[in-house]
């Protein structure tokens, strides 16, 4: 096959590769589509992947809608908007802790959102410049300390 055949078949293998992206389905896991291509696994590799859907790993929130909310903000909570535990009355707090959703998949949710918010305002941002020098510092302590014996035993000093 020579480079001109290639050069006109390329649009076609273009088409081939986006038309397959886009029938994947957002709430799908990579591990279903895994399964997909390899087939299903025995014992522990079955396992895994209801383990990970179970956790939400892989999926969007089931409050996020494209079409409302525009792009995925993984930091963003897209769930309806409630009283803030401390404006709550004491009255109130029984009623309150009924509209939460209790468990692990919304405590890892809650973990997921905080890091994504975190690495958002302090690690891809202009104040990352925080990290590196506090990185290091830390470096700078670790090796020091660790060398400290090998060095100790030339100290200078003066016998009187």
């Amino acid at each position: 096959m020579g480079i001109k055949q290639e050069i006109e078949e390329l649009p076609k293998k273009l088409v081939e590769v986006t038309s397959k992206r886009d029938r994947q389905v957002p709430g799908e896991t990579s591990w279903e589509n895994i399964q997909k291509k390899f087939g299903k696994g025995t014992g522990f590799t079955q396992a895994l992947p209801k383990l990970f859907q179970y956790f939400g790993a892989g999926t969007y929130p089931k409050e996020f809608n494209p079409r409302v909310h525009g792009p995925y903000y993984p930091s963003r909570n897209y769930a309806k908007a409630d009283v803030s535990f401390w404006d709550c009355k004491l009255g109130e707090l029984p009623k309150w802790f009924g509209r939460r959703q209790l468990g692990v998949r919304p405590f890892s949710m809650v973990l997921s959102r905080r890091m994504w918010t975190v690495m958002q305002k302090y690690k891809t941002s202009a104040a990352s410049m925080y990290f590196i020098w506090l990185y290091g510092a830390v470096g700078m302590t670790y090796f020091y300390i660790m060398q400290y014996p090998k060095y100790s035993n030339e100290r200078h000093s003066k016998y009187h």
